[in-house]
């Protein structure tokens, strides 16, 4: 064999036999005047084989990138590999081991949507998303576990009829339960009948007693105890979740960064909520025609062969899941699934087939690592390499291009977001989820967990008289928090002989239920401050301290209003808290000035600027805690009568970091 036919094969052997370079240096091995001159050139086009063995993946893209883009990581020459914002509505696969980095690149997306004001959703089984409340990197998240859920799912989107919804409710119950054959027949037969016997909202309960209450024939007998035992336990395994007559306005939760946390249920209940969601955002999207080209939303789903089970795709008798068949429909609509997953062998074929973007991490596995790679069409050199990627290196493919290498970005969070800490973070959120219950004795509102199991000890047996005695060191702190309450938790630990001495009397504090922990965030990080209980104020009364609330609502509220006040003063501006209703009431060159820190998406923050204008302020300026909460207000403004020269609405951080406020 020729020098020349060696160094082709050698070529075809790399994949890189049609490669313009490496056809130049075979016809200059072949016109080479003498053997020294054909050496030279066989020598650097070994060089060039060799360069791709080590490396055998194009070089990188054009540094042209879209006007919308995220950024997924630098390739292997150090240049930005960016992902054009719009072609995510045809969804994203990640296959990696635990522990390859698929969830900080969840994160770093998550941040990436989050700057260009695209909302998501993420369905989160392990608590590992919750941690991104304490993150300077989003502005604005709202953490659901399933115990503070409220939803009926048998509760029509807007736009959608009853019975339309009804039908697709079946499909998605009777797959996440398993009833095939007679059972899913038997339900839709009574389901309809149901709707037409059914007064008001119906719901998952009024569904069970209904089924529970047919006469049918023996014969049939199995397939109404099948379905009335599946209800049951998915009213067993999250009865606060579906004891509703209407849940929260998803509408609404649309518009927002959520996590809905569902680890620790049973497996059927977590696949019926997250399908049914999955339903109930295409149904709603197909009903207010949201087609476009453009992207709205994104669903995040980690462990994705939860729902998007290979096993379902091989039950004959279900044909496609209907998981799946959404996935395909809903990119019309504007919405993107972002999902990932351990094991690309117990995924669909349908799920690998319909994802644009495809991203490779460490994979141990060499049967899981043949399954993704062969969607990604590596050749074998590629495939040799990809075996060694380390944690945070990954191989990305879009669409039919060729695949390739990825340093993905790290992220900076620690995961110690407790229960107690959620709690903190989200009560004030949670409360201003509105819902009506099944019974309509029940607030509308969510309460804080304590507070829930407080009131059902106290229905149950007399309440005890609590134990009011402090320690020295929790009075001192007790003492500071009424004098000072603002201090962050650092400095008024400095008045302790040590920090242990400072926590020891927080956790008493806290123990004993005279205080409530909660943070302000703020650029360098998080606040944490101290609400006194109810407790807490007679223990205050008890040790005769002068106790004199300044400002309106919860301790994070009345934090921003001190720090509203506070800028304005060092600006030279007089002000004061809560005169005439306004947070902060300032006089600008004649002109009274209404200055309100809004802290949630509610109506109210809508009516304090009609109520202000109506009290004779000249101005209104609205302080918004985060884009959402901006967003919200002014797409409510239009429902008042208001002049908008009168009103500006802005985001609270913005305001404070500016040189001239007003």
């Amino acid at each position: 064999m020729s020098l020349h036919d060696r160094l082709l094969q050698e070529a075809k052997d790399a994949n890189i036999d049609d490669d313009p370079e490496v056809q130049k240096y075979l016809k200059l091995v072949n016109l080479a005047p003498n053997d020294h001159v054909k050496k030279l050139y066989a020598k650097k086009l070994k060089a060039l084989i060799r360069q791709h063995r080590s490396h055998p993946f194009p070089g990188e893209q054009s540094p042209v990138v879209p006007r919308s883009s995220i950024n997924v990581g630098r390739g292997w020459k150090g240049g930005l590999v960016s992902l054009p914002v719009d072609d995510l509505t045809k969804h994203f696969l990640a296959v990696g081991q635990s522990g390859s980095g698929k969830t900080t690149l969840f994160y770093n997306l998550m941040s990436e949507l989050d700057d260009l004001d695209i909302p998501f959703w993420a369905f989160d089984l392990k608590q590992d998303y919750r941690h991104l409340v304490k993150s300077e990197e989003l502005d604005d998240i709202l953490v659901l576990p399933v115990e503070k859920l409220r939803f009926n799912p048998l509760e029509a989107p807007p736009g959608v009829e009853q019975g339309d919804w009804l039908s697709a409710f079946m499909e998605v119950f009777c797959e996440t339960q398993e009833l095939l054959g007679g059972s899913d027949r038997f339900l839709d037969e009574h389901l309809h009948q149901f709707q037409n016997k059914k007064e008001g909202q119906p719901t998952l309960l009024n569904l069970r007693n209904y089924i529970q209450g047919l006469s049918v024939h023996p014969q049939r007998q199995g397939f109404q105890n099948r379905i009335r035992t599946s209800i049951g336990r998915l009213l067993r395994d999250a009865p606060h979740t579906f004891n509703v007559e209407q849940g929260y306005e998803l509408e609404d939760l649309l518009q927002r960064n959520v996590v809905f946390e569902f680890g620790g249920l049973k497996k059927w209940t977590q696949n019926f909520l997250m399908e049914i969601l999955i339903a109930w955002i295409y149904e709603y999207r197909k009903a207010q025609n949201h087609r476009g080209d453009g992207l709205r939303h994104v669903t995040f789903l980690d462990e994705a062969k939860t729902i998007f089970s290979v096993y379902k795709e091989k039950q004959v008798a279900s044909g496609l899941p209907e998981s799946d068949k959404k996935i395909a429909k809903v990119r019309e609509f504007q919405e993107s699934f972002i999902v990932a997953d351990q094991e690309a062998n117990k995924l669909t074929d349908s799920i690998k087939a319909n994802t644009y973007f495809k991203v490779l991490l460490a994979t141990g596995d060499a049967k899981e690592f043949r399954s993704i790679a062969e969607s990604l069409k590596m050749d074998g050199l590629q495939k040799r390499w990809a075996k060694k990627l380390a944690v945070g290196d990954a191989v990305i493919q879009k669409g039919e291009n060729e695949p390739v290498p990825v340093k993905l970005p790290d992220f900076d969070l620690e995961k110690d977001v407790t229960d107690d800490d959620l709690v903190s973070y989200m009560s004030e959120e949670w409360r201003d989820l509105s819902f009506q219950p099944i019974d309509s004795s029940i607030s509308g509102h969510v309460e804080d967990s304590e507070q829930v199991d407080r009131s059902e000890q106290n229905s149950s047996k007399p309440a005890e008289e609590p134990e009011l005695d402090v320690s020295e060191r929790a009075e001192r702190l007790v003492r500071d928090i009424v004098e000072n309450p603002f201090r962050s938790v650092t400095e008024r630990y400095e008045d302790f002989s040590s920090r242990y001495q400072g926590d020891k009397a927080k956790k008493e504090l806290l123990d004993k239920e005279l205080v409530e922990e909660k943070s302000a965030k703020v650029k360098q990080g998080r606040v944490k401050l101290f609400e006194l209980t109810d407790r807490g104020e007679d223990v205050v009364e008890d040790l005769d301290v002068e106790f004199e609330r300044s400002g309106r609502g919860g301790v994070v509220h009345r934090y921003w209003q001190h720090r509203v006040s506070d800028s304005l003063e060092e600006e030279g501006l007089n002000t004061v808290i809560e005169k005439s209703h306004a947070d902060v009431y300032v006089n600008v060159d004649g002109e009274a000035v209404a200055v309100e820190v809004a802290m949630g998406r509610n109506d109210r923050e809508v009516e304090h600027i009609s109520d202000r204008l109506d009290k004779k302020f000249d101005r209104v300026v609205t302080l918004c805690r985060n884009e959402s909460i901006k967003g919200f207000i002014e797409n409510r403004i239009s429902d008042i009568d208001v002049s908008t020269e009168q009103v500006e609405i802005r985001l609270l951080r913005q305001f404070l970091n500016r040189d001239s406020l007003l």
